[in-house]
């Protein structure tokens, strides 16, 4: 259980971080996106993996719909996620149009029955959302606790934090449960965790 100054800082990196991705304007935004997707689809990780776990955008969140599309493109197996009950969470690769809903929290997400699981252990590259993070690669994520949670059950896979670089802070407020990412990319630049 985490102590109330940790889940106070967390609570307040949170709201500012949201708070700066929402105050990003449209054309910025767009470029940033462009800028974030082009970093992905020239990384090594993007290269090296065939099956990945990306995210639907939502509430301000880095908008990688043209990194999918080209990922679709090369032959990759794009799957998304969807919350369970306890906080858990599954990859479900889409099969077609018809495969999403509206899930928990208003998010676009793959519908079960149209859609094939992946395993934990079958993704080689996770795309993570944040509110918040620092140049270590640590986030501070919706409070849900999802992805920390399912990164313990993905040992085959390169971690890559997706955020605009306003949502950069000094030193992310992180507990003994959350999971550190391999590296972030921004609109900016790369950032990877110290060895």
């Amino acid at each position: 259980m985490e102590d109330q100054e940790l889940t106070y800082q967390k609570s307040r990196q949170r709201r500012a971080g949201i708070a700066a991705r929402q105050s990003v304007a449209a054309a910025l935004r767009r470029a940033s996106d462009r800028r974030i997707c082009a970093f992905l689809l020239e990384s090594d990780a993007y290269r090296a993996a065939q099956t990945i776990l990306l995210y639907a955008a939502a509430g301000g969140e880095v908008n990688l719909a043209e990194f999918a599309d080209q990922a679709r493109r090369a032959g990759k197996t794009l799957c998304y996620p969807r919350c369970l009950p306890g906080r858990q969470m599954d990859a479900l690769e889409p099969l077609g149009p018809d495969s999403w809903e509206e899930g928990a929290y208003h998010i676009l997400t793959p519908v079960p029955s149209r859609s094939r699981r992946i395993p934990p252990e079958d993704l080689e590259l996770i795309l993570v959302p944040c509110a918040a993070f620092d140049p270590s690669c640590r986030r501070v994520g919706m409070g849900g606790g999802y992805y920390d949670r399912f990164l313990t059950l993905c040992p085959n896979a390169a971690t890559v934090g997706v955020a605009y670089d306003c949502q950069r802070v000094a030193r992310v407020a992180s507990g003994p449960l959350d999971v550190g990412l391999d590296s972030f990319v921004t609109e900016l630049r790369w950032y990877h965790r110290a060895e």
